[in-house]
């Protein structure tokens, strides 16, 4: 992955190279039936372009991510008060509804791919989910990677568990 600042757009893009074309393709696919339903991308970030012969993925990036923001914000001695914390959850929550309504489950929810995109001269910010690699369609067979699905665990680990 790279991050990569275009000078004339004033827009900082991330590439997404993936060495597999499952995974490839079922995020490329999360990421254009996503921006078609939600063609202001107010719930995660546009997907710029794609390459499907060499697996490359070009996205709009936010300035920072969750994590980095809070930790700038405590060695600055400028926590995030009660209600910036309300408006980051608050704006989860929503994303996480409006992912539902298009179709989709979020299972990779972490302050990494949570973005921040501030407002101009810093002033503001909003708030954007990011890398829908994490991504699965409701009411699927489709399997996380790690053998999770959209509901955390695998029925067959489920299953495991419960002997």
């Amino acid at each position: 992955m790279w991050l990569l600042y275009h000078p004339d757009t004033k827009q900082t893009v991330v590439l997404k190279q993936m060495f597999s074309e499952k995974p490839y393709r079922q995020e490329r696919d999360v990421y254009l039936d996503i921006n078609k339903q939600d063609p202001q991308h107010k719930t995660i970030f546009k997907l710029l372009d794609h390459d499907d012969e060499l697996q490359v993925l070009t996205i709009e990036r936010g300035d920072c991510d969750l994590k980095k923001f809070v930790e700038l914000r405590v060695e600055n001695n400028q926590p995030l008060t009660p209600n910036e914390i309300m408006y980051v959850f608050m704006s989860l929550l929503k994303h996480q509804q409006k992912l539902w309504e298009y179709g989709y489950a979020m299972c990779d929810m972490k302050e990494e791919n949570v973005l921040l995109k501030l407002g101009e001269l810093g002033a503001g910010y909003t708030v954007k989910l990011a890398d829908m690699g994490g991504c699965w369609k409701r009411n699927s067979d489709q399997i996380y990677p790690q053998g999770y699905t959209m509901t955390y665990f695998d029925k067959a680990v489920l299953n495991k568990i419960e002997q």
